[in-house]
């Protein structure tokens, strides 16, 4: 919750301000440090403070950069990080509504995954375009096409990593399908993931991803004239505090 935090700004900053001065080329030193630095990040945007979530991306790219000419056997690791970074410096333009800016950085991670098979970023970099076209009816294609690109990349990702991000694979699956107006096959898929999340109680954000397949499952079950569970299911959905008067914009448009 927003109190949580707020409270860990505080001790990520009080850690942040030693570990910033460290200059030390160890792999696994770098791999806490990347770990650190993106947590520390994804909790400055929560807080809605975007700037500062570029300013510590940035202090990592330069913490990393020519070390790559010096350690030839960590050169993949830092390409990873550099390739994870730049798609949430995307994200962060995107959030603060200004995503083309950061467009050289998107497609200069999509280079780096190609190269290396980083499909787990891949993916992510695909869906994370879809959303800059998805208030806009024009772009439907082209939002198409980078969610079929991004399932391409996550059928090649590994087993472990399909479980551990399966729940955004179905939430874009779902969007995918009932923009194609595939409401019969969207609904199994939201049936599915509504099973999933109940196998797999441990998944992040398991409210926040069991709220939009419920409402998936209202826009198929109204699409399909299959009215006879709506009273249940809108009343599912109000005990978990959603449906707050609008849906997403592209669930109206297409």
């Amino acid at each position: 919750d927003h109190i949580s935090v707020k409270k860990a700004e505080r001790l990520f900053e009080t850690t942040y301000s030693f570990i910033r001065l460290m200059r030390n080329d160890d792999s696994s030193v770098l791999r806490q440090l990347f770990s650190f630095y993106i947590h520390m990040a994804e909790n400055k945007i929560h807080m809605s403070k975007h700037k500062e979530a570029m300013d510590i991306y940035a202090d990592f790219l330069l913490k990393i950069k020519g070390l790559t000419n010096d350690k030839c056997s960590i050169v993949k690791e830092l390409d990873y990080a550099k390739a994870y970074i730049l798609n949430r410096r995307f994200v962060c333009g995107k959030i603060e509504g200004d995503a083309m800016k950061y467009n050289l950085d998107l497609h200069e991670s999509k280079k780096i995954c190609e190269r290396y098979g980083f499909w787990d970023i891949q993916f992510e970099n695909y869906f994370d375009e879809s959303n800059i076209y998805r208030y806009d009816a024009s772009q439907k294609e082209l939002l198409l096409n980078c969610l079929d690109m991004g399932f391409v990349a996550f059928r090649k990702t590994t087993r472990l990593q399909k479980i551990k991000f399966m729940p955004n694979f179905l939430s874009k699956k779902l969007q995918f399908l009932c923009m194609k107006q595939e409401f019969s096959k969207a609904l199994c898929v939201a049936e599915y993931a509504l099973r999933f999340l109940d196998n797999n109680t441990a998944i992040n954000y398991h409210l926040f991803f069991k709220k939009r397949y419920l409402k998936y499952k209202f826009i198929c079950l109204v699409a399909l004239n299959e009215t006879k569970t709506l009273d249940d299911l809108l009343q599912e959905l109000s005990v978990i505090n959603d449906l707050s008067g609008s849906t997403d914009k592209f669930e109206i448009l297409y």
